[in-house]
C-alpha cells in the first residue's frame, strides 16, 4: 500500500502466515493421497475379481474339454450363465462337437457294415475253393467253380467300388473330372448294360417333348458317377420289380430334363421310406428275401446331391416305386 507523508510517499509491504488455510491445504493433500491409494487398491481388487470371475468360466470350459475323448464325443459343454463372448465360444465348440460326433458315428457305422458285407463274399469264395480242393474233380466241376468264383468276385468288386465311392463322397462333396454329358446317351448306355446283364427284364421307354437339337440335353458332371447312379436305380428295378415290366421316361422342358424310372414290384413300406437313403438300411419287406447290401440308394443320393440334381422317390408297398431325377441343363 502507499503511505503518504510530508516527507514524501512511502510504500508499505505487509506479509502474514495463513495457518488456517495452510492446515486445510495439508489436509486436502493428505486426503487426495489417501483417496488415490484407496482408488488404486479398489481398482486392483475389482479388476482381480472381474478377471477371476471371467476366467472361471474359461477354466470350467478347459476342464470340460479335457474330459472329452474320442469315445465320448457325445458330451457337450455346459452353457455359461451369460451370453457373452465366452458363451458364444461354448456354443460354437458344441456345434463343432456335434459335427465331429456325427462324422465319427458315420465312420464307425460304415466300417462295421462294410467289413460285414465284405466278409460274406470272401467266405463264399473260400468255401467253394475248399470244396473244390477237397478231392480230385473233373475239369467241368473246376470250370463251374471258377465261373462261380468269377461271379462272386465281380459282385465283391462292385461292392468295393460302391463303398470306396461312398466314402469319397462322405469326405468331400467336390465333383472331380467334370465334363459335358448327353443325358439321353448316358441312359441308353446304362440301358444296354442292364439288358445284357438281365435280358429277361422288359422295359417300356417313353420320350416326351424331345428337342430337335439333342445337344440341348447336355449336363455337366462326372460321367462315371452318374453312370453308376443310374445303373443302381435300374438294377433296383430288376431286383425288386418282381419281373414285371418297368417304365423309363425322359421328359424335356427348357433347361430341364426329367428322368423317371417306375416299377410295379415290391414297393417300400411307409415306415421304411424316411430311412431308405441311409447307408446299409434295407426295407423290412426285402430283408432275408432278396440279396443286397443297402448301399445302392444311399450312394445314388450322395451322387445326385453332389451334382445338385433333384431326386424324388415315391413308393407304395405292394404297388411299386417311382424315382424322378431332374437335371438342370446348360443353356
Amino acid at each position: 500500500m502507499v503511505y503518504q507523508r510530508r516527507q514524501g510517499d512511502c510504500w508499505v509491504a505487509v506479509t502474514a502466515y495463513d495457518m488456517h488455510g495452510n492446515r486445510r491445504l495439508q489436509w486436502l493433500i493428505a486426503f487426495m493421497g489417501v483417496s488415490y491409494l484407496g482408488s488404486v487398491g479398489f481398482i486392483f481388487l475389482l479388476g482381480r475379481f472381474l478377471v477371476k470371475n471371467g476366467l472361471k468360466h474359461i477354466q470350467n470350459v478347459v476342464r470340460e474339454v479335457q474330459e472329452i475323448q474320442a469315445e465320448r464325443l457325445d458330451k457337450r459343454l455346459a452353457s455359461p450363465p451369460y451370453q457373452d463372448e465366452i458363451g458364444e465360444m461354448v456354443v460354437t465348440f458344441n456345434q463343432l462337437l456335434e459335427r465331429l460326433d456325427k462324422a465319427f458315428q458315420s465312420h464307425k457305422f460304415f466300417v462295421s457294415h462294410a467289413s460285414h458285407e465284405l466278409r460274406t463274399p470272401l467266405a463264399i469264395m473260400l468255401g467253394e475253393v475248399e470244396v473244390a480242393l477237397n478231392r480230385t474233380r473233373t475239369i467241368e466241376v473246376y470250370e463251374n467253380t471258377l465261373a462261380s468264383l468269377r461271379q462272386t468276385l465281380l459282385q465283391a468288386k462292385e461292392m468295393v467300388d460302391s463303398l470306396l465311392l461312398f466314402a469319397q463322397l462322405e469326405n468331400s462333396a467336390e465333383v472331380p473330372q467334370i465334363e459335358a454329358i448327353r443325358i439321353d446317351e448316358l441312359v441308353w448306355e446304362v440301358f444296354d448294360s442292364i439288358k445284357r446283364e438281365f435280358p429277361k427284364q422288359f422295359w417300356r421307354i417313353d420320350l416326351q417333348n424331345m428337342p430337335e437339337n439333342m445337344e440341348m440335353l447336355v449336363f455337366y458332371g462326372n460321367r462315371h458317377w452318374l453312370k453308376m447312379a443310374i445303373h443302381n436305380l435300374m438294377k433296383n428295378v430288376v431286383k425288386y420289380g418282381l419281373e414285371k415290366p418297368a417304365d423309363l421316361r425322359l421328359e424335356y422342358q427348357p433347361e430341364l430334363l426329367r428322368f423317371i424310372i417306375q416299377d410295379y414290384g415290391l414297393g417300400i413300406g411307409a415306415k421304411d421310406l424316411p430311412y431308405i437313403f441311409e447307408p446299409f438300411y434295407r426295407g423290412t419287406n426285402t430283408r432275408g428275401k432278396i440279396q443286397g447290401e443297402g448301399i445302392g440308394l444311399a450312394l445314388v443320393k450322395r451322387i445326385v446331391e453332389a451334382h445338385d440334381i433333384s431326386l424324388v422317390l415315391e413308393s407304395i408297398e405292394g404297388k411299386g416305386t417311382t424315382i424322378t431325377l431332374s437335371f438342370q441343363l446348360s443353356s
